[in-house]
């Protein structure tokens, strides 16, 4: 049922349609009204004229599936042709402006007479918004479940783990560091520190309700002291370097859930950088000015420590940056794709009272910023640094 190009006759009674457009430009909403023998649009009122951005000259007279982008028109010509007549709504369609700009819609549909001529009546409503927050819910819901089963096995799991580094370990010493088992213990404890890290992201979101072990702590001497745990998590290709300020103000936060986002960080780092690279870990002071603006972040003007993870990878592209810190959501192909890094990483730093701020470039690698607001630290409350 392709729609006849060419325009719609003129019905005999061209008042008509023009009272209905009277009435129908009083309405908040977009209405369309359209001719059902050639799926022409025959008017519209000016909520819709200024939620597609046509003029009224360029939309009367445009096909109806014009509304709708390339790829989803042959679905909407299957259900205008099979949709009785009468009045009906559809939910959540995807429809496209002038411009090529997209939103999603509810549509409420009724068939009528004007002037004679059979015409279809479509109410349109921009629920983008809704559509949204409903695949936030979807997705804080998924969450919600892996923290409950996270909460079951990740302890036992992690203690597993930790018993097969230790083996690994001392391994290593009773063999003397023999070449024909030293490679193959390396990589035993670089798996396991690899599935330790997964199972501090599980608890991790088992934890979201759970108050943060808040204290307060200089990131520097915690990045140095963790350094060795990291290197393990990386292959023999990546180097780690450490530019650490020792000095700067004690922030105020969970050690355990930092070295956590750092880790993940790390993990992510190497993953980009599948031919080897280099992964830098700073830790320094940051003034943010009165403006506010931090990556295109707003962030309040103040005193900061920035601890910045640098990697020389890969890089991400705009659609790919504008979908990092999305549950579930990964480059990574399986099976290490579980997607719980950067969510996990940015429901930490939230709940600490900073910013996540992500900068990618394909080819040119990725830098992630966490800035903490800096704190001094009360008499008898020492920072933590190890």
């Amino acid at each position: 049922m392709t729609p006849d190009p060419s325009p719609p006759d003129v019905p005999s009674d061209t008042g008509s349609i023009d009272r209905y457009r009277q009435i129908y430009d009083g309405v908040a909403l977009p209405v369309l009204m359209i001719d059902q023998a050639t799926w022409l649009i025959v008017a519209v009122n000016e909520a819709a004229l200024q939620q597609y951005g046509y003029t009224r000259a360029e939309f009367v007279g445009l096909p109806a599936l014009m509304v709708r982008p390339p790829e989803g028109r042959a679905d909407a010509e299957r259900v205008l042709a099979s949709m009785p007549q009468g009045f009906w709504k559809t939910t959540g369609v995807e429809h496209v402006r002038k411009d090529g700009s997209r939103f999603r819609a509810d549509v409420w549909s009724r068939d009528t007479v004007v002037a004679g001529r059979p015409v279809r009546i479509a109410t349109v409503s921009d629920v983008t918004e809704r559509v949204r927050l409903e695949g936030e819910l979807r997705q804080a819901q998924k969450i919600e479940v892996v923290g409950h089963l996270a909460g079951g096995v990740a302890h036992d799991f992690n203690n597993a783990l930790t018993s097969v580094i230790a083996g690994a370990d001392l391994l290593a010493e009773l063999t003397g560091g023999a070449p024909d088992v030293a490679s193959e213990l390396v990589e035993i404890r670089r798996a396991a520190h690899r599935m330790a890290a997964l199972t501090r992201r599980l608890l991790a979101l088992g934890r979201r309700e759970q108050a943060l072990d808040v204290r307060a702590v200089r990131l520097g001497p915690l990045i140095e002291a963790a350094a060795a745990t990291l290197r393990d998590q990386l292959p023999p290709s990546i180097e780690l370097a450490l530019h650490l300020d020792p000095d700067v103000d004690p922030v105020r936060t969970d050690p355990g859930a930092i070295e956590t986002a750092v880790s993940e960080l790390v993990t992510n780092a190497a993953d980009a950088m599948p031919r080897g690279g280099t992964v830098t870990i700073h830790v320094e002071a940051r003034a943010v000015g009165s403006g506010g603006v931090e990556g295109g972040e707003l962030v309040p003007a103040g005193e900061y420590v920035e601890l910045r993870v640098a990697d020389t990878g890969t890089g991400m592209d705009a659609a790919t940056l504008g979908r990092a810190f999305e549950p579930f959501f990964s480059t990574r192909a399986r099976p290490n794709n579980t997607g719980l890094g950067l969510a996990t990483v940015h429901d930490i730093v939230r709940r600490s009272g900073g910013f996540l701020l992500l900068d990618s470039v394909p080819g040119q690698g990725t830098t992630c910023r966490i800035l903490l607001p800096t704190m001094s630290a009360a008499p008898g409350d020492d920072p933590v640094t190890e």
